[in-house]
């Protein structure tokens, strides 16, 4: 709870040896679970996974549903940054209903929320991710669980960003913050809150929020969060007039992210991108004289072929994005370019998308998206 896990892995890792060619017991499991999910947050999903599956594995040979619990709740989690959200639903519910079964152990009930939460947010899903945040704000509420009401504001801010409610993102994250007692949970909301106000182009305030928490993740060795808290500062860089620096840590993040195989937040890093090519297009954000002659050089080689080139990310984000089912991501992206066809006079092309994008965000729920992209629509009619 300190958020040690460069610690944590020392700990674990140099008793490893103690756990090998044991006879199966719930102790055993425990461990093996405890490594995955500490292997996790050093940024080893494979390994996360196959120690997490071992625990399960033992878990079942033994009966026991302590150690089948844990390993759900913290393989819902890999399972999402794996991009495999699906799956990660499915262990999140089987960890839930143990936990429910078990009535003595709080802990596998709110993770299990909190996972199926983390993959709904990945698949955008707004409502759900409401739904699963006031679960987990009642539950803790009722049963004196601080962690649990942490995670409930957390997952509820979620929901309001793929809702596109950013404002209520901004809010829930606060409350969040403001409730953890833990240095661990202090740090949770963070990332998410410099996340909505990125989306609000609010880029001075993401970056205070980063400016604080970013050296914590690096020292402690939080391999989960730092990675999101740097794609956020290369997009706070290029939205405050560091172009080229920001562009490189972005590009940096996305080589890290394919390496790691945490394919469940690609398709963002794409959107990124893309976004980066539709505001050199469409130019929405004003830019001051001094910026544009300090980043004359990041401009003059991105603009050349910009509509081009968003249309190659936009398209690897769609593409990515029905791979994984991450629904809301691929809505955003059709949204976007049914804005830039608009501008180009396309508008054919422009009406499908944003109808293809409508259809998208009212399944999921994201229903400031979806009025935003039906003003667009009807502009266009």
């Amino acid at each position: 709870y300190r958020g040690t896990f460069k610690d944590l892995e020392r700990l674990l890792l140099s008793n490893a040896h103690l756990a090998e060619n044991k006879e199966p017991t719930e102790k055993i499991g425990m461990f093996y679970a405890w490594l995955g999910f500490v292997l996790e947050y050093r940024e080893q999903y494979g390994k996360s996974e196959k120690y997490l599956k071992k625990a399960l594995a033992i878990g079942e040979l033994i009966n026991s549903d302590r150690v089948i619990g844990y390993a759900c709740a913290w393989l819902c989690y890999v399972n999402g940054d794996l991009g495999q959200f699906k799956k990660g639903i499915e262990y999140g519910q089987r960890g839930y209903k143990i936990g429910k079964q078990l009535n003595a152990d709080p802990y596998i009930i709110y993770k299990s929320l909190g996972g199926m939460g983390w993959n709904n947010f990945w698949m955008g899903r707004a409502a759900a991710c409401i739904k699963l945040g006031e679960e987990l704000t009642e539950f803790g509420k009722k049963h004196g669980q601080t962690r649990s009401i942490v995670f409930g504001y957390i997952v509820k801010g979620y929901g309001y960003v793929v809702y596109g409610d950013f404002s209520s993102a901004v809010e829930m994250n606060k409350k969040a913050y403001n409730e953890a007692i833990d240095p661990f949970y202090k740090s949770l909301p963070a990332p998410n809150l410099a996340f909505a106000y990125i989306l609000q182009n609010k880029f001075q305030e993401a970056g205070e929020c980063l400016k604080e928490f970013i050296p914590i993740y690096k020292k402690n060795g939080d391999m989960f969060c730092y990675p999101i808290a740097l794609l956020e500062q290369g997009i706070v860089m290029i939205g405050t007039g560091r172009m080229a620096k920001g562009f490189s840590i972005l590009e940096k993040m996305e080589k890290e992210l394919i390496l790691q195989k945490r394919n469940g937040q690609l398709p963002l890093i794409y959107l990124s991108f893309a976004r980066i090519y539709m505001e050199i297009i469409l130019k929405t954000q004003p830019i001051s004289p001094g910026t544009i002659i300090k980043n004359i050089g990041f401009i003059l080689q991105h603009a050349l072929f910009a509509f081009k080139k968003a249309l190659f990310w936009y398209e690897k984000t769609i593409k990515l994005s029905e791979e994984l089912g991450a629904a809301g991501v691929k809505a955003q992206a059709l949204m976007d370019l049914g804005l830039l066809y608009k501008a180009r006079k396309n508008e054919a092309a422009a009406r499908q998308h944003l109808e293809s994008a409508i259809s998208i965000f009212e399944e999921v729920g994201a229903l400031a998206y979806l009025k935003q992209t039906k003003k667009e629509l009807k502009k266009l009619n």
